[in-house]
Protein backbone atom coordinates (compact mmCIF):
# COMPACT_ATOMS: atom_id res chain seq x y z
CA UNK A 1 0.00 0.00 0.00
CA UNK A 2 3.00 2.43 0.62
CA UNK A 3 4.87 1.94 -2.44
CA UNK A 4 1.34 2.37 -4.72
CA UNK A 5 0.96 5.59 -2.33
CA UNK A 6 4.84 6.74 -2.59
CA UNK A 7 4.45 6.13 -6.28
CA UNK A 8 1.27 7.97 -7.04
CA UNK A 9 3.03 10.93 -5.19
CA UNK A 10 5.90 10.71 -7.81
CA UNK A 11 3.41 10.98 -10.17
CA UNK A 12 1.49 13.80 -9.02
CA UNK A 13 4.92 15.75 -7.91
CA UNK A 14 6.05 15.51 -11.35
CA UNK A 15 2.58 16.75 -13.28
CA UNK A 16 3.09 19.41 -10.63
CA UNK A 17 6.46 20.23 -11.85
CA UNK A 18 5.26 20.21 -15.60
CA UNK A 19 2.94 22.97 -14.88
CA UNK A 20 4.78 25.54 -12.98
CA UNK A 21 7.60 25.26 -15.72
CA UNK A 22 4.74 25.45 -18.07
CA UNK A 23 3.24 28.69 -16.55
CA UNK A 24 6.44 30.21 -15.27
CA UNK A 25 4.82 30.44 -11.62
CA UNK A 26 8.47 30.22 -9.88
CA UNK A 27 8.63 31.53 -6.28
CA UNK A 28 10.97 33.57 -5.31
CA UNK A 29 9.85 32.33 -1.71
CA UNK A 30 11.85 29.67 0.18
CA UNK A 31 9.73 26.54 0.27
CA UNK A 32 10.14 25.03 3.51
CA UNK A 33 8.82 21.80 5.12
CA UNK A 34 8.28 20.92 8.81
CA UNK A 35 7.42 17.73 10.32
CA UNK A 36 5.00 19.46 13.44
CA UNK A 37 3.55 23.12 14.11
CA UNK A 38 5.86 23.95 16.51
CA UNK A 39 8.70 24.20 14.25
CA UNK A 40 6.31 25.94 11.70
CA UNK A 41 6.37 28.37 14.25
CA UNK A 42 10.05 28.30 14.74
CA UNK A 43 10.47 28.74 10.80
CA UNK A 44 8.09 31.43 10.44
CA UNK A 45 9.95 33.75 13.39
CA UNK A 46 13.56 32.93 11.62
CA UNK A 47 12.21 33.49 7.85
CA UNK A 48 9.39 35.52 8.69
CA UNK A 49 7.56 36.15 5.07
CA UNK A 50 10.50 35.16 2.80
CA UNK A 51 9.05 31.38 3.41
CA UNK A 52 6.13 29.36 2.25
CA UNK A 53 5.81 26.69 5.28
CA UNK A 54 4.41 22.58 4.73
CA UNK A 55 3.05 21.30 7.98
CA UNK A 56 3.60 17.36 7.28
CA UNK A 57 1.30 16.05 10.56
CA UNK A 58 -1.58 18.65 10.43
CA UNK A 59 -3.12 19.88 13.75
CA UNK A 60 -4.84 17.10 15.59
CA UNK A 61 -3.22 14.29 14.58
CA UNK A 62 -0.95 12.02 16.24
CA UNK A 63 3.12 12.40 15.13
CA UNK A 64 3.40 8.54 16.41
CA UNK A 65 1.30 7.17 14.00
CA UNK A 66 0.14 9.93 11.53
CA UNK A 67 1.14 8.92 7.27
CA UNK A 68 1.00 11.38 4.97
CA UNK A 69 -1.49 12.22 2.44
CA UNK A 70 -0.40 11.47 -1.50
CA UNK A 71 -1.08 15.31 -1.96
CA UNK A 72 1.56 16.12 0.80
CA UNK A 73 4.17 13.42 -0.51
CA UNK A 74 3.60 15.37 -4.39
CA UNK A 75 3.58 19.00 -2.49
CA UNK A 76 7.74 17.96 -1.06
CA UNK A 77 8.70 17.95 -4.48
CA UNK A 78 9.32 21.75 -4.63
CA UNK A 79 10.22 22.13 -1.11
CA UNK A 80 13.84 23.53 -0.54
CA UNK A 81 14.65 22.60 2.67
CA UNK A 82 12.52 20.03 5.30
CA UNK A 83 12.99 20.83 9.19
CA UNK A 84 12.99 17.88 11.48
CA UNK A 85 13.08 17.04 14.62
CA UNK A 86 15.69 14.84 14.61
CA UNK A 87 14.73 13.09 18.01
CA UNK A 88 13.22 9.82 17.11
CA UNK A 89 9.61 10.76 16.55
CA UNK A 90 7.98 7.81 14.79
CA UNK A 91 6.79 9.70 11.85
CA UNK A 92 10.28 10.82 11.13
CA UNK A 93 11.44 7.14 11.92
CA UNK A 94 9.43 5.92 9.72
CA UNK A 95 9.03 8.40 7.02
CA UNK A 96 12.04 10.37 6.46
CA UNK A 97 13.99 7.78 4.32
CA UNK A 98 11.02 7.96 1.79
CA UNK A 99 10.37 11.75 1.82
CA UNK A 100 14.08 12.92 0.91
CA UNK A 101 14.06 10.24 -1.94
CA UNK A 102 11.28 12.19 -3.15
CA UNK A 103 13.43 15.55 -3.55
CA UNK A 104 16.96 14.69 -3.26
CA UNK A 105 17.67 18.35 -3.66
CA UNK A 106 15.97 19.38 -0.47
CA UNK A 107 18.32 20.18 2.13
CA UNK A 108 17.42 18.89 5.50
CA UNK A 109 17.56 20.90 8.71
CA UNK A 110 17.98 18.49 11.74
CA UNK A 111 16.93 21.03 14.23
CA UNK A 112 17.70 18.95 16.97
CA UNK A 113 21.32 18.48 16.65
CA UNK A 114 23.40 19.66 19.94
CA UNK A 115 20.46 18.32 22.52
CA UNK A 116 20.72 15.63 24.71
CA UNK A 117 18.02 13.19 24.74
CA UNK A 118 16.51 12.10 28.23
CA UNK A 119 14.92 8.65 28.74
CA UNK A 120 11.01 8.18 28.43
CA UNK A 121 9.88 9.44 32.07
CA UNK A 122 7.82 7.31 34.64
CA UNK A 123 4.83 5.32 33.91
CA UNK A 124 2.35 5.64 36.10
CA UNK A 125 0.86 2.09 36.01
CA UNK A 126 3.37 0.23 36.39
CA UNK A 127 4.96 1.83 39.98
CA UNK A 128 7.77 4.36 40.76
CA UNK A 129 10.64 4.02 39.09
CA UNK A 130 9.38 1.93 35.94
CA UNK A 131 10.45 3.11 32.49
CA UNK A 132 9.60 2.05 29.22
CA UNK A 133 12.33 2.02 27.30
CA UNK A 134 13.51 4.53 24.44
CA UNK A 135 14.85 8.28 24.49
CA UNK A 136 12.08 11.21 24.83
CA UNK A 137 11.52 12.42 21.12
CA UNK A 138 9.56 15.46 22.97
CA UNK A 139 12.39 17.97 22.74
CA UNK A 140 10.57 20.91 21.64
CA UNK A 141 8.40 21.27 25.08
CA UNK A 142 11.96 22.52 26.66
CA UNK A 143 11.94 26.29 25.91
CA UNK A 144 15.97 26.07 26.42
CA UNK A 145 15.34 23.16 23.57
CA UNK A 146 13.93 25.30 21.38
CA UNK A 147 16.52 28.24 21.67
CA UNK A 148 18.77 25.43 19.90
CA UNK A 149 16.45 24.42 17.21
CA UNK A 150 15.94 28.29 16.51
CA UNK A 151 19.75 28.45 16.13
CA UNK A 152 19.75 25.55 13.66
CA UNK A 153 16.74 26.56 11.76
CA UNK A 154 18.81 29.91 11.47
CA UNK A 155 21.53 28.07 9.91
CA UNK A 156 20.36 25.94 7.46
CA UNK A 157 17.90 28.92 6.30
CA UNK A 158 21.13 31.28 6.05
CA UNK A 159 22.54 28.41 4.04
CA UNK A 160 19.89 27.57 1.76
CA UNK A 161 19.43 31.89 1.09
CA UNK A 162 22.42 33.48 1.71
CA UNK A 163 21.37 36.64 0.73
CA UNK A 164 18.97 36.83 3.67
CA UNK A 165 21.40 35.35 6.12
CA UNK A 166 21.95 39.03 7.88
CA UNK A 167 17.77 39.28 7.91
CA UNK A 168 17.63 35.09 9.22
CA UNK A 169 19.98 36.07 12.16
CA UNK A 170 18.33 39.11 13.24
CA UNK A 171 15.19 37.61 13.56
CA UNK A 172 16.49 34.43 15.48
CA UNK A 173 18.12 36.50 17.79
CA UNK A 174 15.09 38.63 18.67
CA UNK A 175 12.92 35.57 19.01
CA UNK A 176 15.26 33.60 20.90
CA UNK A 177 14.96 36.97 23.25
CA UNK A 178 11.61 36.20 23.57
CA UNK A 179 12.29 32.66 24.33
CA UNK A 180 14.72 33.25 26.82
CA UNK A 181 12.43 35.88 28.20
CA UNK A 182 9.72 32.67 28.73
CA UNK A 183 11.47 30.50 30.20
CA UNK A 184 12.62 33.21 33.17
CA UNK A 185 9.14 33.72 33.56
CA UNK A 186 8.17 29.87 33.77
CA UNK A 187 11.30 28.97 35.82
CA UNK A 188 9.62 31.64 38.40
CA UNK A 189 6.05 30.30 38.35
CA UNK A 190 7.37 26.88 39.05
CA UNK A 191 10.23 27.23 41.12
CA UNK A 192 7.61 26.94 44.44
CA UNK A 193 6.32 23.56 43.23
CA UNK A 194 9.66 21.76 42.72
CA UNK A 195 9.99 18.13 43.22
CA UNK A 196 6.38 17.66 42.73
CA UNK A 197 4.73 15.23 40.35
CA UNK A 198 1.72 16.20 37.56
CA UNK A 199 -0.30 13.32 35.74
CA UNK A 200 -0.30 13.34 32.23
CA UNK A 201 -2.21 10.62 29.74
CA UNK A 202 0.62 10.59 27.39
CA UNK A 203 4.12 11.51 28.16
CA UNK A 204 5.13 14.63 26.24
CA UNK A 205 6.43 17.13 28.60
CA UNK A 206 9.21 15.67 30.31
CA UNK A 207 11.90 18.11 28.94
CA UNK A 208 9.62 20.56 30.69
CA UNK A 209 9.29 19.09 33.36
CA UNK A 210 13.04 17.91 33.88
CA UNK A 211 14.00 21.85 33.18
CA UNK A 212 11.86 22.85 36.07
CA UNK A 213 12.57 20.06 38.91
CA UNK A 214 9.02 18.04 38.22
CA UNK A 215 7.86 14.49 37.91
CA UNK A 216 5.82 13.80 35.01
CA UNK A 217 3.75 10.51 35.65
CA UNK A 218 2.02 9.06 32.81
CA UNK A 219 -1.23 6.97 32.21
CA UNK A 220 -0.34 5.95 28.73
CA UNK A 221 2.28 2.90 28.94
CA UNK A 222 4.30 1.37 25.36
CA UNK A 223 1.11 3.76 23.79
CA UNK A 224 -1.63 2.06 25.03
CA UNK A 225 -4.68 2.48 27.01
CA UNK A 226 -4.49 1.32 30.67
CA UNK A 227 -6.44 -1.65 31.17
CA UNK A 228 -9.30 -1.80 34.17
CA UNK A 229 -6.74 -3.26 36.54
CA UNK A 230 -4.70 -0.88 35.75
CA UNK A 231 -6.83 1.79 36.42
CA UNK A 232 -8.00 1.22 40.00
CA UNK A 233 -3.45 1.21 40.78
CA UNK A 234 -3.64 4.17 38.87
CA UNK A 235 -6.48 5.97 40.79
CA UNK A 236 -4.56 4.65 43.89
CA UNK A 237 -1.47 6.11 42.65
CA UNK A 238 -2.79 9.64 42.22
CA UNK A 239 -4.33 9.83 45.36
CA UNK A 240 -1.35 9.02 47.04
CA UNK A 241 0.90 11.75 45.14
CA UNK A 242 -2.19 14.50 45.58
CA UNK A 243 -2.56 14.52 41.87
CA UNK A 244 -5.65 17.54 41.55
CA UNK A 245 -5.30 17.82 37.66
CA UNK A 246 -4.57 15.03 35.08
CA UNK A 247 -3.55 17.24 31.59
CA UNK A 248 -4.57 15.49 28.26
CA UNK A 249 -4.11 16.48 24.63
CA UNK A 250 -6.52 16.24 21.71
CA UNK A 251 -4.72 13.33 20.12
CA UNK A 252 -5.83 11.43 22.69
CA UNK A 253 -8.67 10.24 23.84
CA UNK A 254 -9.75 11.81 27.84
CA UNK A 255 -11.70 8.47 28.80
CA UNK A 256 -9.16 7.38 31.18
CA UNK A 257 -7.91 10.34 31.93
CA UNK A 258 -11.76 11.20 33.26
CA UNK A 259 -12.06 8.29 35.11
CA UNK A 260 -9.38 8.70 37.18
CA UNK A 261 -10.20 12.33 37.86
CA UNK A 262 -13.85 11.38 38.72
CA UNK A 263 -12.50 9.07 41.33
CA UNK A 264 -10.10 11.15 43.15
CA UNK A 265 -11.97 14.84 42.48
CA UNK A 266 -9.42 16.32 40.15
CA UNK A 267 -10.06 18.92 37.00
CA UNK A 268 -9.06 17.21 33.38
CA UNK A 269 -7.14 19.88 31.67
CA UNK A 270 -6.12 19.61 27.56
CA UNK A 271 -3.27 21.75 26.59
CA UNK A 272 -1.71 20.67 23.10
CA UNK A 273 1.78 19.70 22.75
CA UNK A 274 1.32 19.99 19.03
CA UNK A 275 0.28 24.14 19.07
CA UNK A 276 1.73 26.66 16.40
CA UNK A 277 1.29 29.09 19.04
CA UNK A 278 4.27 28.51 20.99
CA UNK A 279 5.44 30.64 23.56
CA UNK A 280 1.75 31.37 24.49
CA UNK A 281 1.19 27.81 24.95
CA UNK A 282 4.33 26.97 26.96
CA UNK A 283 3.32 29.87 29.31
CA UNK A 284 -0.25 28.67 29.77
CA UNK A 285 1.42 24.85 30.58
CA UNK A 286 3.14 26.63 33.30
CA UNK A 287 0.50 28.85 34.93
CA UNK A 288 -2.16 25.57 35.07
CA UNK A 289 0.83 23.95 36.51
CA UNK A 290 1.41 26.17 39.11
CA UNK A 291 -2.78 26.55 39.72
CA UNK A 292 -3.06 22.73 40.11
CA UNK A 293 -0.35 22.53 42.60
CA UNK A 294 -1.40 25.40 44.69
Amino acid sequence: MRRILLFFAVFLAACAVCRAACAGEESSRLKVAVTIAPLASFVEEVAKDTADVMIMVPPGADPHTYEPTPSQLAGLSGADVYVKLGSGMDFELAWMKKLKGLNKKMIICDSGEGITLIDMKESASCGPGHRHGGKDPHIWLSPSNAVIMVRNIERTLSSAEPDNADFYSVNAKNYITELSGAEREIRKKLEPFRGRAFFVFHPAWGYFASDHGLKEVSIQAGGKEPAARELTELVERARSLGVSAIFVSPQFSKKSAEVIAREIGAEVIEVDPLSKDYVRNILRMADELARSAK
